[in-house]
């Protein structure tokens, strides 16, 4: 309701005496909204009645912005409404903005909030619950922010009821149940607020940087804020962050300790903090932004005395016996909050449910009579008969006891049935109806709920038996370390187990208490193996064994040369083996990620940033203890960074995948988060990864999208030749992969590309690029017949003299495991005698040919001669041809001898 315009920061016209009343409202931005002039022409006399704004669940129906927002009217009422799911957690939402579930005069909340002139709104019975901002904003149960330029503004908050406030704000924004700015001669009276739960718990929502409230005064008092009369209201205060756990989270914070409270004053409230939750504080004072605020006030008494011209009467740190986290009316055994109010000052005399208030009210917006006991009744515990285990705890609950006030409870315990009792000692919830032993030892015990009304009357439960079974214990063992190929046995013992589990590496799962794993192991089954043992439904505690599967070196060749040899001669020995070493590097970059992903990988967050790590090695990778960190261009400080905690293993030839941003780290499916920021790198600036163990730099990569350049900084350890150049992307969203098969530690090495692949190939393995990081045998015995030496990969076979000899080496790695090389040398056996033919007697002047045939099965040679030659040639198979006719000489004999 505007003028001529519809506008919410523009001035309206007066529209005097509207009603909005019982109307259903939800999916729009502002459920029910009021515009007037705030200098002049206020709208007058607006009532908001009764209506329900918001839906039942975030989702497509949730409100975006605010339930229901009145500026610039006067003598106006905000009474009975339900104001509910206004803005949205982290998967219902796209951007932020401050949430307000009833904003009176301004919609937005900081550090210095502002106020517009508005004034005497009454703002009572409303139900205010689930107004969350997980984009970094407030969010606001109710706010208050009217001036009325020294004036009496005379607003009334009273008797609301707010829970479920919840941000993750960053830079001054932040959670406020019931936010106060400005005001003159206001009353916020007979509120009950419950803030509760974690502000970010969505693993791709920003970490909060800022401290949260049940209530905050966010201005200094002067001449326009004066006379704050805050009385007679319940905070209950458990909100934590579990991404920023030293955020601080106040029952009620203000600014400086010299505000003055004027005729006004702060009394009688019940500032009430979890007293397990130790992100919570009673009250601060402080005017920076950040997650603590500058002078904090951890207990009850300290607040009393935190303003310098306030010291602080009656006032409660009780708890205040809401009846559930969703429900602030108070149970009817509670007392702390009964009778305990004032008056004084105080012009509200109706609550919550439209019911009278008492001269001696109750503090809160639920003004109730407790239940005073007239007797007693234990109740009834179910079952009656009921089992455990040894070291483990029990759960007891009696019900349909007597609630009232002067009731009291205690569990009480005997050995043997009927009793005598005595009460119960650890645990948890012994003077309550629900009781958690602490750990319990073997043996038969007996229980009971005495149930005792203070004016007279006791009465005890039915009798619980509880049988606690001895819990086995376990304990397990290998035959770890082995090599790759023999047999990997696993031994569970126990002392009273009768049936058995063990898990392990690649989903091995067996019943038997002491299994085989496999006749030959591989590299892939080395990891931990978990034993338990059970018997009668008690299992003992998991005991785990690591198995190392050593690798056996990598034979690649045996040789021989030359090969074959003639007898008696000598050939050179050579084993050329490898021992394989863990090899990861960086395999793959994702930036401003646009897929879903691939695999057991559960990476479904939009725009996150992503590097996968690969060990190409067939043996496991232990990285514990290494960092991967990413920084802006030519920056010595880390954006981004994780240390890999203990335990972080890559097994042979797989991954690991590490997501630039928030999340829980989940080692089964080697998924690690780095925290900080998500989507914080590209469109116009650069990043640049580097992989270190200690101080070494094992690899690194820069990329940046076109024209910016990457350029490492001196503080990260990368020099020169651990990476040279700049990768620039294809577009402002890319994906980089390592293609090339050696590592060069150039661009060279990568390639982009925008598709869908390889987008979705994180959790992968990428193949391909080659392990330069395997190692040499420790050493090698070789059979030492014909051999110089026999502990070397080179050994000479000298004058061996036997038609073939077989070889054999053994290479050792230095995990002791063994591997065997094979090379068979041939030779070429003696010629002990041989048959020589041909023409003996021929003329002078001509040739003759003489064939000698080895006896032991050799080649063939024949020789040549001419008579007048004082040599001879040899040729082997095909004879020689016959040469010219001489002169005829006398006739003469001579006799030559031919070695074959």
């Amino acid at each position: 309701m505007c003028g001529t315009t519809i506008s919410l920061t523009s001035n309206g016209v007066e529209n005097d005496n509207n009603t909005f009343q019982e109307n259903r409202i939800i999916k729009c931005r502002h459920g029910i909204a009021t515009r007037g002039t705030a200098a002049s022409d206020r709208n007058l006399n607006i009532q908001v009645l009764d209506n329900i704004v918001g839906p039942t669940a975030f989702g497509a129906d949730q409100i975006g912005k605010v339930g229901i927002y009145m500026q610039a009217d006067e003598n106006s009422t905000v009474r009975g409404n339900t104001v509910q799911f206004v803005g949205g957690d982290f998967a219902n939402t796209t951007g932020g903005a401050d949430r307000y579930g009833i904003a009176i005069g301004v919609e937005s909340w900081s550090m210095t909030p502002g106020t517009i002139t508005s004034l005497n709104y009454t703002v009572s019975r409303n139900l205010v619950h689930d107004i969350i901002d997980e984009r970094t904003f407030s969010a606001v149960g109710i706010g208050l922010q009217t001036t009325n330029g020294g004036s009496p503004t005379n607003n009334v908050v009273c008797s609301n009821i707010i829970y479920n406030v919840k941000s993750n704000g960053t830079a001054g924004d932040q959670a406020v149940g019931l936010a106060i700015a400005g005001g003159h001669s206001d009353q916020v009276v007979y509120n009950s607020i419950r803030m509760s739960g974690d502000v970010d718990p969505n693993a791709g929502a920003t970490a909060t940087s800022n401290f949260g409230s049940g209530i905050r005064i966010g201005l200094d008092n002067g001449t326009t804020h004066a006379n704050l009369n805050l009385k007679n209201n319940v905070v209950y205060m458990d909100l934590f962050s579990s991404s920023t756990p030293a955020a601080r989270y106040y029952a009620i914070s203000g600014r400086t300790a010299a505000y003055t409270f004027g005729t006004g004053g702060q009394d009688h409230n019940d500032y009430y903090i979890n007293p397990l939750n130790t992100a919570c504080v009673t009250g601060g004072l402080g005017t920076a932004s950040g997650t603590v605020l500058t002078n904090q006030f951890p207990t009850l008494a300290n607040w009393q005395t935190a303003y310098t011209h306030l010291r602080m009467r009656t006032r409660s740190k009780a708890d205040p016996g809401f009846i559930s986290d969703t429900d602030l009316h108070i149970s009817a055994g509670a007392t702390a909050v009964n009778n305990v109010g004032t008056v004084a000052g105080v012009t509200c005399s109706i609550d919550f449910d439209n019911e009278a208030r008492s001269g001696t009210p109750d503090i809160g917006a639920d003004e109730y009579t407790p239940l005073v006991c007239a007797g007693a009744d234990g109740g009834t515990i179910t079952p009656a008969t009921a089992s455990a285990c040894s070291g483990g705890t029990y759960v007891m609950t009696s019900t349909g006891s007597l609630v009232a006030a002067g009731i009291s409870n205690q569990w009480q315990v005997s050995s043997t049935p009927g009793g005598p009792y005595a009460p119960v000692s650890g645990g948890s919830g012994a003077t309550s109806t629900s009781y958690t032993t602490g750990p319990l030892t073997a043996g038969t015990y007996y229980y009971v709920m005495t149930n005792t009304c203070s004016f007279g009357g006791v009465d005890d439960s039915n009798e619980l038996t509880l049988t606690v079974n001895p819990t086995p214990t376990a304990s397990a063992g290998s035959n770890s370390p082995l090599c790759e190929g023999q047999p990997l046995n696993l031994t569970g013992t126990t002392d009273i187990g009768t049936t058995f589990s063990w898990t392990g590496p690649l989903g091995y799962a067996s019943g038997s208490q002491s299994p085989q794993v496999s006749a030959s192991a591989t590299g892939g089954m080395a990891g931990t193996y978990t034993f338990t043992a059970t018997d009668n439904g008690c299992t003992s505690a998991p005991s785990n064994t690591v198995v190392v599967v050593n690798l056996a070196p990598i034979i690649v060749s045996t040789t021989a040369t030359p090969n074959p040899i003639c007898f008696n001669g000598n050939s050179q020995l050579n084993v050329n083996a490898l021992v394989d070493a863990p090899f990861v590097r960086i395999s793959e970059l994702i930036i401003n990620r646009g897929g879903t992903g691939t695999g057991t990988i559960p990476l479904t967050i939009p725009g996150a940033d992503l590097v996968e790590l690969n060990n190409t090695s067939g043996v496991q990778a232990d990285i514990s203890g290494w960092t991967l960190a990413a920084y802006g261009n030519n920056t010595a400080i880390a954006s981004h960074s994780i240390v890999f905690p203990s335990g972080t293993i890559i097994p042979p030839n797989s991954w690991l995948v590490v997501t630039l941003g928030v999340g829980t780290n989940d080692p089964v499916n080697r998924v690690y988060y780095t925290g900080g920021a998500n989507d914080s790198y590209f469109s116009s600036s650069a990043i640049g990864l580097v992989l270190l163990n200690g101080s070494t730099v094992i690899d690194a990569m820069g990329a940046a999208n076109t024209p910016t350049v990457y350029t490492f900084a001196g503080g990260t350890g990368v020099t020169g030749g651990d990476w040279s150049g700049t990768f620039f992307s294809v577009s402002g969203r890319s994906g980089f992969i390592r293609s090339a098969s050696v590592d060069s530690n150039t661009a060279a090495d990568w390639v982009a590309t925008n598709t869908p692949s390889p987008l979705n190939t994180v959790g992968v393995f990428n193949a391909g690029y080659t392990n330069t990081n395997q190692g040499t045998p420790s050493s090698y015995l070789w059979a030492d017949t014909f051999l110089d030496f026999d502990n070397i990969a080179n050994p000479m076979a000298n004058n061996v003299t036997v038609p073939s000899e077989a070889f054999t080496v053994t290479v050792s790695a230095p995990n002791g495991c063994t591997a065997q090389g094979n090379v068979t040398l041939n030779t070429s056996a003696p010629i002990t005698a041989a048959t020589i033919t041909g023409t003996l007697a021929f003329c002078t002047g001509g040739n003759t040919t003489l064939t000698a045939v080895p006896t032991d099965g050799a080649a063939t040679a024949q020789f040549v001669r001419a008579a007048s030659s004082t040599s001879s040639a040899l040729r082997t198979s095909a004879p020689p041809s016959v040469g010219p006719a001489r002169t005829p000489s006398p006739m003469r004999t001579r006799i030559r001898a031919f070695r074959v």
